[in-house]
């Protein structure tokens, strides 16, 4: 509940349009869903990363943000 007024607040401040943000939010979960199903289906971390565009780096910066914050944190 505080996370989710305190990310609110930062937007208004900020300027960054919600509906924009909570799109790209959900692209990432989805990004994240897919290399989890693609990894447990036998592909090398590699191909997965490079078919996603994303780094090794942000892959797990994405992980920890949601395993922390869910949606919000991503």
């Amino acid at each position: 509940m505080q996370t989710k007024h305190l990310l609110s607040k930062r937007n208004r401040v900020w300027g960054i349009d919600e509906a924009e943000y909570q799109k790209e939010a959900f692209d990432r979960e989805q990004k994240l869903k897919l290399y989890d199903q693609l990894r447990k289906e036998g592909g090398s971390e590699k191909t997965i990363l490079s078919a996603l565009k994303i780094s090794r780096a942000t892959l797990f910066r994405w992980k920890n943000c949601y395993r922390r914050l869910g949606i919000f944190g991503l």
